[in-house]
């Protein structure tokens, strides 16, 4: 009988025998061996506490489902090994295998018969192999067992005393360390008692009671004891902004102040298009579950990029990122939020439109840039936000993707700082509402490595683009024709037109929006 067992894809263990159907029990391919080799003629061993009785002279132990664990005694291929052609050729003295076990099977570079073993997890053992390190320990006596009930029973008691003193008074860094390298060093001890004194500890155990029970376990109770107030600062904050800042803030409650600074921040601000239209066509309860599912899933893709959130406007999301924790590259992180968002929507508009619920489009507006952030309000109450030029620019932008059929919009900032990570495609220089300089919009349209962005549309648009600013707005209309599906071309040519019968005039290039 050849047959092996696997643990996670690799062997480690064989059964003594199995029972045919026909009920004759047939002996491991090795214990076969091992019987030939000391002129055993017995059919088959027998079980008897905790091990496999070959004989009266060897007995194998046993795991709990009665399979042997192989003793590896070598790396795999380190076995002698000889071609049976050349063998059978004569190639060999006659004595060469004299007194010796000869184990036959697929041995070399195309071998099938081959598997991992717990010894060397990066090259595959011949499936003969296996044999041959349970034969070698039935040969030299060596076997493998696990420890008893009551070894385990202690081990697990020291180590699970050790580890609760550490993670209940160690910080969280430290625990997790510690957490870490007891994982480690808890296999390196087993290795070497299973490589010196063929015991195999229980890992599963060991990890449970050092790291995996022990560390949750206590920190449930510095949770619910012992950090009472801080836990009480995590909840009330853990819902609108980073864990980190939440960390920063329950570190130090006498951040809760009123007041500001000055920080270069990047704003976000995101919008449902045509509300009121699905309002409309929903009842009140039903508006509100939409609504709290909607605000939820784009809001859990903020924080999961670090990003802040600022508040909700009814079913508009403001957010800012850079503040209060500094961070690296915030354009890009709210970038990443706004694609991710869209990503997010399109699935809940598949699954919406089962439930009958009209299509839902969100409009997204970017801007970076200085604002004053902090705690705004009374001593009582107040609001982490961000006010400035900024904030509003980021608003206007949001809903500039309205005039342009776009659904992110952002500015000459953003694209410039974030241009290495994802793809823009300018769409036009604009005067918002408020303001008394042009702006230069772009559209963000994925990230830079993503195949599907239709880059030929984007160098069409810029050609046209091009023509429009130059003045040759008859020219700039054919280009942007060329670009039938796309909104932001159909959208330019008809800019072009107006132009062109003077119904619309441009400021040293720049289009007045008409609405905010």
């Amino acid at each position: 009988m050849i047959d092996v067992l696997f643990d996670k894809n690799v062997v480690s263990k064989v059964p003594p025998y199995v029972r045919m159907d026909s009920g004759r029990p047939i002996e491991s391919f090795a214990i076969t061996l091992y019987r030939a080799m000391v002129g055993d003629s017995s059919p088959t061993g027998n079980y008897r506490d905790g091990n496999y009785v070959v004989n009266p002279l060897r007995s194998i132990p046993v795991d709990d489902e009665s399979s042997v664990l192989i003793p590896f005694f070598r790396e795999p291929k380190e076995y002698p090994a000889y071609s049976l052609s050349d063998v059978l050729a004569g190639k060999y003295p006659k004595d060469a295998f004299r007194g010796k076990a000869v184990l036959v099977g697929e041995y070399g570079t195309l071998i099938h018969d081959s598997h991992f073993s717990p010894v060397n997890l990066g090259v595959a053992m011949p499936g003969i192999e296996f044999h041959a390190n349970l034969l070698d320990g039935l040969i030299t006596g060596k076997f493998l067992r696990h420890f008893s009930d009551v070894e385990n029973i202690v081990l697990v008691a020291v180590v699970a005393l050790l580890s609760v003193a550490v993670f209940m008074y160690a910080s969280v860094v430290v625990s997790v360390a510690y957490a870490g390298g007891f994982l480690v060093v808890s296999l390196l001890v087993g290795w070497y008692s299973m490589a010196a004194y063929g015991i195999v500890p229980s890992y599963f155990l060991l990890s449970l009671a050092g790291a995996f029970i022990t560390f949750p376990a206590a920190y449930a109770y510095r949770y619910f004891v012992v950090d009472r107030d801080r836990h009480y600062i995590e909840k009330a904050f853990a819902r609108y902004v980073d864990p980190e800042i939440v960390e920063a803030i329950s570190d130090d409650p006498k951040s809760l102040h009123l007041g500001g600074q000055k920080r270069d921040i990047t704003v976000f601000f995101s919008d449902i298009a045509g509300f009121t239209t699905i309002s409309e066509s929903l009842g009140t309860e039903r508006l509100f579950a939409l609504i709290s599912e909607y605000l939820s899933q784009m809001t859990d893709i903020l924080i999961r990029n670090r990003g802040t959130l600022d508040k909700y406007i009814g079913d508009a999301v403001m957010g800012f990122f850079g503040a209060p924790l500094p961070m690296e590259k915030p354009e890009a992180a709210a970038c990443r939020t706004a694609l991710e968002q869209q990503a997010r929507l399109r699935m809940l508009r598949t699954q919406w439109k089962k439930e009958g619920i009209p299509t839902v489009s969100a409009r997204i507006g970017i801007h970076a840039g200085e604002a004053m952030v902090g705690n705004v309000g009374s001593k009582t109450r107040f609001n982490y936000t961000v006010m400035g030029d900024t904030v509003n620019l980021a608003s206007r932008l949001e809903g500039v993707n309205k005039e342009y059929g776009t659904l992110i919009c952002v500015s000459e900032t953003v694209a410039e700082r974030a241009k290495d990570e994802f793809v823009f495609r300018e769409l036009d220089t604009i005067k918002v509402k408020g303001k008394t300089e042009g702006v230069r919009i772009f559209e963000l349209m994925g990230f830079a490595d993503d195949p599907y962005v239709d880059r030929k549309k984007i160098a069409r648009y810029e050609e046209a683009l091009t023509a429009y600013r130059d003045g040759r707005f008859s020219e700039a209309k054919k280009l942007f024709d060329v670009n039938l599906s796309d909104l932001p071309s159909i959208m330019m040519s008809f800019r072009c037109e107006s132009l062109i019968k003077g119904e619309t005039t441009l400021e040293n290039g720049t289009y007045s929006m008409k609405t905010k």
